[in-house]
């Protein structure tokens, strides 16, 4: 068994544990932002990939990810070219990576006599941003950020969009194309994408929101004609209490879906270990389903979420399920909180 960690926990007290297992762990220095294992991979030849699994998606390996984040998770069987390829990615990055000191045991079977350069090309559908660490990449090269531009691009009905950050201005300019064709545009960020610089009406968008970075994005894309909801759950966001809305996944006129790892940043197309993959068939129902049940959090409980917050003005924290909201009502939310409404936790 080999595992590959984010250098942030090359030390922990897990990591220990496993090497004293027999596991092999190594560590990178970029962010490990992947969530896959290959069960059964292919370790000679590629005919092995036929029998193995992947698990992947957005889905840590953490309790916070089973308990109050909202993931997607995937387990892909006996499909060749989707073994093959996260195997291959795999043992790029394994080939980087820095060994873990202490007594784990290679296992001889693992020297790999396995040819990626047969792997890497192989199945167009899965996106490693490994590959832009190759060379000297600019961000318009990355491609995971290609293949969702080209995806928005050829939309022609809706796109539903759930993600935990919106920071690229070249997503936001696509998604502009998109809504001057016509376009349906539903997104669901988390909470802490939230700036609370304006409210929109028949108002003219302000100067200060037009999107010159990353800051105003969501805004400026509401103001263009786009649904933007925020998955809201606490006064005050902080890491510790959140309950994110953590996956990243884009459902392009109802029948194909982008999700993985990559969050819609430009750090994570030229700065960390991504996997984006396009889906069809009958599973994009399921994404779907799963767009209309958190786009629609808390539906019809906005007044009285305000009221609990009026009631418990300075007396506790205010922290409750989740509801998506739009701009205007976190908005109004904030105002309350600004008037005292709950017990401030800084």
């Amino acid at each position: 068994m080999r595992l590959i960690l984010d250098s942030a926990t090359q030390k922990s007290e897990k990591a220990t544990e496993l090497e004293l297992a027999g596991v092999d762990v190594r560590y990178v220095n970029l962010i490990m932002h992947h969530k896959f294992a290959v069960i059964d991979g292919p370790l000679l030849q590629n005919v092995e990939a036929s029998t193995g699994s992947v698990l992947t998606g957005s889905f840590n390996w953490a309790s916070s990810a089973e308990t109050t984040y909202d993931e997607d998770f995937l387990i892909f069987k006996n499909e060749f070219g989707m073994v093959e390829s996260f195997q291959a990615e795999f043992n790029l990055i394994w080939s980087k990576a820095k060994d873990f000191e202490g007594p784990g045991r290679l296992d001889p079977q693992w020297s790999s006599q396995f040819d990626l350069d047969d792997l890497v090309a192989s199945f167009r559908p899965v996106y490693f941003t490994s590959s832009n660490f190759l060379r000297t990449t600019a961000l318009s090269e990355g491609v995971a950020g290609k293949a969702i531009i080209e995806a928005i691009d050829h939309a022609q009905v809706s796109l539903l969009i759930a993600t935990t950050h919106f920071r690229r201005r070249d997503f936001y300019d696509a998604l502009v194309r998109a809504l001057q064709r016509g376009v349906r545009i539903e997104m669901l960020l988390d909470q802490q994408e939230y700036n609370g610089q304006a409210r929109y009406n028949s108002q003219p968008m302000p100067a200060f929101l037009a999107p010159t970075n990353s800051k105003h994005l969501d805004e400026s894309l509401a103001a263009q004609g786009a649904v933007v909801k925020y998955k809201t759950y606490s006064h005050v966001w902080a890491h510790q209490s959140a309950k994110q809305m953590h996956s990243k996944y884009m459902i392009v006129d109802q029948t194909v879906t982008y999700t993985g790892s990559f969050n819609w940043s430009g750090n994570a197309e030229l700065k960390t270990y991504e996997n984006l993959i396009r889906l069809e068939s009958e599973i994009v129902a399921d994404y779907r389903g799963n767009f209309e049940k958190i786009f629609n959090y808390g539906a019809g409980q906005f007044e009285t979420l305000k009221n609990i917050a009026i009631a418990s003005a300075g007396r506790k924290p205010c922290f409750f399920e989740p509801i998506a909201l739009s701009m205007a009502e976190l908005h109004d939310l904030q105002e309350l909180y600004a008037r005292g409404a709950c017990r401030r936790i800084f």
